[in-house]
């Protein structure tokens, strides 16, 4: 019985350290996209978006994005919950249009479960990994070739410096929790 009790305030312990780590992950996420905000009015006074190397890797992420994204609308298997989302988008418009807070929220909350189940579906796609993998590949090149940009400028290179502590720190969190990068 001991054993038992010892075992149960165990599990509720690493459930509530996992919780915290979350939670970190979630804050140190939070604070990273604020630092992301500011990189692009860096990017913008020292005109660094206008890097030939960057534009191009930029335009190629876009490019893998959007074919991502388009190859998995086009799924058999996906067609039929993106008809759905589409409508309830529709209807979460037009209740807030209308200012139904009611239907609007109903509508929210049917969309964000359609979507869900989208990401769940698309996840379990042996076919669509290779263009999600790529890109992930671009998104992450042209975000390397950011960070070195921001290198240049004195100012920058205390904000890229901030941002890689942060990824350091949430890749560090994942593996303890066993995640992958969403």
């Amino acid at each position: 019985m001991k054993l038992l009790h010892t075992l149960a305030i165990l599990s509720l312990t690493l459930i509530t350290a996992s919780a915290n780590i979350h939670d970190d992950i979630r804050q140190l996420s939070r604070e990273k996209f604020k630092l992301t905000l500011q990189t692009g009015k860096i990017f913008s006074k020292h005109q660094l978006h206008e890097n030939a190397e960057y534009e191009k890797l930029q335009s190629a992420s876009l490019a893998a994005s959007r074919e991502y994204n388009q190859t998995r609308r086009a799924h058999p298997t996906l067609k039929p919950l993106y008809a759905k989302s589409d409508a309830t988008q529709k209807k979460m418009i037009q209740a807030r249009m209308n200012k139904d807070r009611e239907a609007s929220s109903a509508a929210t909350r049917e969309f964000t479960q359609i979507r869900m189940e989208i990401e769940k579906t698309a996840a379990s796609i042996p076919e669509l990994k290779a263009a999600q993998q790529k890109a992930i590949d671009a998104n992450t090149a042209a975000e390397a070739k950011k960070l070195e940009l921001l290198q240049t400028v004195p100012e920058g290179k205390a904000h890229a410096e901030k941002i890689e502590a942060l990824d350091a720190k949430i890749t560090e969190l994942r593996k303890q929790m066993k995640l992958t990068k969403p």
